[in-house]
């Protein structure tokens, strides 16, 4: 491959990172997406439309599985958590724990300066990605690359990068990874994440917005 194509690949990836209605194309023809082998649920969300929040939402924005991050599957998990930006400046890496009941994912999240733990709600069966971001973010309208991945990590803060690379390739084509990512304070970040698990162990809940 020439370089003219390795750049091209690039910017292809780089557009269809920032670009919904692409990523929508790509999405209508995956095999599950057929109206016969979506699932009741998933029907109703599809049908809400471009919505923000659900209509029956409860509790804070993004951070209760009732009132989930509303995206375009997984290409918009990792497009809206990657445009993810704190009062601070710090852009988010990430990963996705699990699902909760009610097929919503749960991802962790820890600042690129490894000093703020987040956990954040995100319901992928929708054609849009929400304008709407939860306290103490903003949304940037482009990104460089992408900051996290789709797939669990367990590993986690650990071996981010080679996750990263690994989603970026697989989703999008070309390693379109953030500098930021080349920025990440993990031990910083094994810090607080570890201090934030033991409190989870002990209430028997996901603790969200660490800091320290």
């Amino acid at each position: 491959m020439t370089q003219e194509e390795i750049r091209e690949k690039l910017l292809n990836a780089l557009v269809l990172l920032n670009d919904i209605e692409l990523q929508n194309e790509i999405i209508a023809q995956m095999p599950h997406m057929s109206e016969k082998l979506l699932p009741p649920f998933a029907k109703e969300r599809y049908a809400m439309g471009e919505v923000d929040e659900w209509p029956n939402a409860q509790g804070e924005f993004g951070r209760t599985p009732t009132n989930p991050i509303l995206v375009n599957e997984t290409w918009g998990e990792i497009t809206y958590l990657s445009r993810l930006l704190t009062t601070d400046n710090q852009r988010m890496i990430f990963h996705r724990v699990g699902s909760v009941e009610g097929a919503i994912d749960a991802f962790e999240l820890v600042s690129v300066d490894g000093k703020f733990f987040d956990v954040l709600f995100v319901d992928m069966y929708h054609h849009n990605c929400s304008k709407k971001a939860p306290v103490g973010y903003t949304l940037l309208e482009v990104v460089d690359g992408i900051t996290g991945t789709s797939e669990n990590n367990p590993a986690f803060p650990a071996q981010v990068s080679e996750a990263v690379f690994k989603t970026a390739l697989g989703k999008f084509g070309a390693p379109i990874i953030s500098e930021a990512v080349f920025d990440f304070d993990r031990d910083q970040a094994v810090k607080l994440i570890d201090k934030a698990r033991q409190a989870n162990n002990l209430d028997g809940k996901i603790l969200a917005k660490t800091t320290i």
